[in-house]
């Protein structure tokens, strides 16, 4: 592996050696490199990084045989080992009693680090060192380079004390972590306190500290408190992986059930690898960042695993041939073309995509395509308004005119009546012969139940305090003159059709005189079933086109324009309306005729037609063809506005009072844009849907302190939270918080030379890689550099110390 991966770790292991400076410590028999390496890389305990720390004494044959053994085919990539050697300390400086301290080295020169631990004389268990500056000195002079200190602590046997007063001194003289005792509530303890203090990254261990490997890692009756650490770095790079580690310990750090550090386990797998032509690229399980001078192909490459090469943006034609370039990604041993594929057969469950230059930062109008295509790519579901199933039964109409027209057109009959009549008022309601089945009375009454007496309750109050206020009072005024327009509507009614069942009568008793039939029972009965159905079909027309008439009303519009539906994504609700803003509402009659007052209704209009000849709008004749004609062109035009497909979308924040995204600026749309989409990654981490996130270059909207707030700082804290690895992070950057910042796992450079694409992938911890990372991104040794001395680590390992004392 080039990447970082979890490292299981033990970095305090015990050997025979011991016992000739603390006699009995070590309590098994000497064991050889082979038995030693052989118990740590067994399937229960899978221990890739270890140490041999001796007291005050370093095991040089020991270290020799592992030295040879891990580089063998057998053993080289599975397991390896930084020297180290565990001192007996005073210095009354830091603490007034010995404490012990792991020291670990860069070098692999254990002679010269063997002579040097030799040199300080301490050859029984009352013996120590005097003091770090005597350490400091020789590790200087001896040249012996880069080097690691990490005491014990807390309830740790020889401990420093949890004391908050002293913890920030040491922590920025010497210490890069601390050795706490194998006890899962101390741990949670102590990392707790220091989190609740600012000691945001306080770095805590947890070894064996081994003295019997025939017991590893440790006695059966001490079996159940013992754990050890997981390290996430290189096998490959061990000294600077435990470096690193020291640098970023929460998320580099692994003790088993502590939930305020990362989790070590990998429960989803998603991409490891990618092919392309005859080459490879592996792709760690957590954040990748591709780098590389402009057209080096770190775009091509996202591209390639989103879109398959057959699916590859057509800007890329020039430099990728469709029939002959092969490419394919790996995801739990199964190959596949793109992400694509992988996500067609729910191999990966989603993919979130964060494009450079995203086009809602710069827009005024949110658009449809645009909206619908940010929310596959972000993974959030749009809301939907459904279809409007406005039916203006076009068809009913015409059938039922149809059958009207054939009665009407027997006016001529000599046993008819003159029909012109009754179309003589200009309401429907003239239509109904029996008045007197009609309860007004009741209906007057019922309404008049509902009427409020507004002085009354104007007066109402409790110890001086009015129970109902100016608006209450006057919505319900409001409500009064609702039911006084509705009981004007029903008296008006009763007068209408009384004054026309009068008027009817006088036209039938003439017709009987005219016609000499009033005592004719066979014609008296033909008239009365002619008027009959003439009356049905009347009645028939006017339900339809009342009917029609109520299927789209002001009201009704008005509430299709308020219709909303929403979305919420944590902080963020994503609104649907339909989009009726250059669609003014037209009544149908006016739809269909001209010139008409507000008094007149569709009923009265098309009933003048039949009587008077009122054309249709556009002064067109009153028949079904164009009847059909306007309806339809009504229909279409509504129902095309009242559609699914005709919405318009928008984004608020409801941490800004619910303000639209587009009233902020380009910079803040793209701050906005990037929450929203790690809300979104965040709920489907919570879900455990495996997701794939892929962001490109987005520092190009964006300055340096939002990258670090909105992208660093939030990655970092979803490997975090992440405990079951369900997210993968894929980025293009030439920025170097995202990359080192952010503790990338696997960086990618990519070249172009010679008409040929190629990637090399390798990690933070091989310090040659990043030197040429640094030299790709600008600010990158910055950036590196910040990493080491955030905390102040290290100030006394980063000065030359002579004999005369420390310069800068």
């Amino acid at each position: 592996m080039e990447h970082s991966t979890w490292i299981r770790t033990d970095l305090h292991i015990h050997s025979k050696k011991s016992n000739e400076v603390k006699k009995g410590d070590y309590k098994g028999p000497e064991y050889s490199a082979e038995e030693l390496i052989k118990t740590l890389t067994s399937e229960e305990n899978s221990v890739g990084l270890f140490s041999i720390t001796d007291h005050n004494i370093v095991n040089v044959s020991l270290y020799k045989e592992i030295d040879y053994l891990v580089n063998t085919e057998k053993y080289k990539g599975k397991i390896n080992y930084v020297i180290g050697v565990e001192f007996d300390i005073f210095d009354e400086k830091i603490y007034k009693e010995v404490f012990h301290v792991l020291c670990l080295f860069k070098s692999k020169d254990v002679d010269t680090i063997a002579t040097m631990v030799n040199s300080f004389n301490i050859q029984k268990e009352t013996d120590y060192l005097s003091g770090l500056q005597t350490l400091f000195n020789e590790i200087h002079n001896l040249k012996l380079g880069k080097f690691i200190l990490i005491p014990h602590f807390h309830n740790k046997s020889k401990g420093l004390p949890t004391s908050l007063d002293q913890i920030d001194q040491l922590t920025r003289l010497v210490f890069d972590a601390y050795e706490d005792s194998n006890n899962v509530t101390n741990i949670k303890e102590s990392l707790s306190k220091y989190l609740k203090n600012g000691y945001a990254d306080f770095p805590f261990v947890a070894f064996s500290d081994c003295h019997n490997l025939r017991f590893y890692p440790r006695s059966a009756e001490e079996a159940d408190n013992i754990f050890l650490c997981s390290f996430l770095g290189n096998i490959n790079n061990p000294f600077d992986t435990v470096k690193t580690v020291f640098e970023e310990p929460r998320l580099r750090i692994s003790i088993p059930t502590i939930e305020l550090m990362r989790t070590a386990s990998i429960e989803n797998s998603l991409i490891s690898k990618c092919y392309y032509n005859d080459n490879s690229l592996e792709i760690c399980n957590w954040l990748n960042t591709i780098i590389g001078p402009f057209g080096s192909g770190k775009s091509l490459l996202i591209d390639k695993i989103i879109n398959g090469v057959a699916g590859v943006n057509l800007k890329y034609n020039d430099v990728v041939d469709k029939l002959t370039d092969k490419f394919m990604i790996e995801i739990m041993g199964s190959k596949y073309s793109s992400i694509r594929e992988a996500l067609s057969i729910k191999a990966i469950d989603q993919l979130i995509e964060i494009e450079q230059h995203e086009k809602i930062n710069y827009c005024n109008v949110l658009e449809n395509r645009y909206l619908v295509k940010l929310s596959k790519r972000l993974g959030f579901n749009l809301p939907k308004l459904k279809d409007s199933e406005l039916d203006f039964k076009i068809d009913e109409l015409l059938t039922t005119k149809e059958k009207f027209d054939t009665i009407y057109s027997k006016k001529s009959n000599a046993y008819s009546f003159d029909y012109e009549k009754g179309f003589s008022e200009s309401n429907g309601y003239h239509i109904i012969t029996d008045v007197s089945s009609l309860d007004f009375e009741k209906i007057v009454s019922e309404i008049e139940k509902y009427l409020i007496n507004i002085d009354k309750l104007e007066t109402l109050n409790l110890s001086g305090v009015k129970l109902f206020s100016h608006d209450d009072l006057e919505t319900l005024k409001e409500s009064n003159k609702i039911l006084n327009i509705k009981l004007s509507e029903v008296k008006l009614i009763k007068l209408h059709l009384s004054a026309f069942q009068e008027k009817l009568q006088k036209s039938i008793s003439q017709f009987n005189i005219d016609n000499d039939i009033s005592s004719d029972k066979e014609h008296v009965s033909l008239v009365s079933n002619t008027f009959k159905n003439f009356c049905k079909s009347v009645k028939d027309l006017i339900s339809i086109i009342n009917t029609i008439e109520k299927i789209l009303t002001c009201e009704i519009y008005n509430e299709f324009i308020e219709m909303k539906e929403q979305e919420t994504i944590d902080t963020y609700i994503i609104t649907c309306k339909y989009n009726l803003d250059d669609l003014q509402y037209v009544e149908l009659k006016k739809h269909m005729y001209s010139h008409l007052t507000d008094d007149d209704t569709l009923v009265s209009s098309i009933l003048r037609s039949y009587n008077k000849g009122l054309k249709l709008k556009g002064n067109k004749e009153f028949n079904s063809s164009n009847i059909k004609a306007l309806l339809s062109s009504y229909q279409a035009k509504y129902k095309g506005g009242i559609d699914s497909s005709n919405v318009k979308y928008d984004i608020l924040l409801t941490e800004k009072s619910n303000t639209s995204l587009l009233a902020l600026s380009a910079g803040g749309r793209a701050k906005e844009l990037l929450k929203l989409a790690f809300a979104q990654i965040e709920k489907n981490i919570k879900a455990g849907l495996k997701t794939i996130v892929i962001i490109d270059q987005p520092e190009n909207d964006m300055d340096n302190g939002n990258i670090k707030k909105l992208i660093v700082e939030k990655i970092k804290d979803i490997k975090l939270t992440d405990s079951k690895s369900s997210s993968q992070f894929i980025v293009v950057t030439h920025n170097a918080n995202v990359c080192i910042t952010s503790d990338s796992e696997n960086i990618i450079i990519a070249k172009y030379e010679e008409n040929e694409f190629s990637y090399l992938n390798g990690c933070i911890e091989n310090v040659h890689f990043v030197k040429d990372v640094c030299e790709i991104l600008e600010g990158g040794s910055d950036a590196l550099k910040a990493r080491a001395v955030k905390y102040n680590i290290n100030i006394w390992k980063g000065m030359e110390i002579t004999n005369e004392g420390t310069k800068g």
